[in-house]
């Protein structure tokens, strides 16, 4: 999928500049099963029907979780990643994480505003906060989702019909 969407997805992956491999993706694929099987990471292909339209991930860290997300162009705008932000989001709250960060690039107007409809908040801009793959140092934008801001687990979780 990545391959496919070199275009939709740089500027916010640096794939773009240098395309991975396919055993470099089954590498990644080989480190994240490892790493899921130690609890660190949590990693799914998000489906629409049959047909994979994009990825969603948790990270754990010391401090927080860490999710990201991307979809293919086409499958933008249908709901797929907001659904697959609130369940992977109550699966952690479930398994008693208390906060999940989203650093996202402040000029990636779509997932700022992904990240809004999933019930993330805006706790503040870091500035020059990375490089991207091009070279340029970029600002971030830290969203948080606090599983004690009146929310629980069972709010955020996708029922059939919702």
């Amino acid at each position: 999928m990545i391959l496919e969407e070199l275009d939709h997805l740089w500027p916010w992956f640096a794939y773009r500049a240098a395309p991975p491999t396919l055993e470099q993706r089954r590498e990644v694929a080989a480190r994240h099963r490892d790493e899921a099987a130690r609890g660190l990471v949590a990693s799914y292909v998000i489906y629409a029907g049959d047909r994979g339209v994009g990825k969603i991930w948790l990270e754990m860290e010391p401090a927080a979780a860490r999710m990201g997300w991307w979809l293919r162009a086409g499958a933008t705008g249908k709901g797929y990643a907001t659904e697959a932000i609130r369940g992977l989001a109550a699966m952690a709250f479930n398994a008693g994480i208390e906060r999940i960060e989203a650093h996202i690039d402040p000029d990636n107007a779509p997932s700022r505003a992904l990240a809004d409809r999933a019930g993330f908040r805006l706790e503040e801009v870091l500035t020059d906060a990375y490089e991207r793959g091009d070279g340029i140092r970029r600002p971030e934008c830290l969203y948080v989702l606090l599983r004690t801001e009146g929310r629980s687990a069972d709010d955020l979780e996708i029922r059939p019909g919702r």
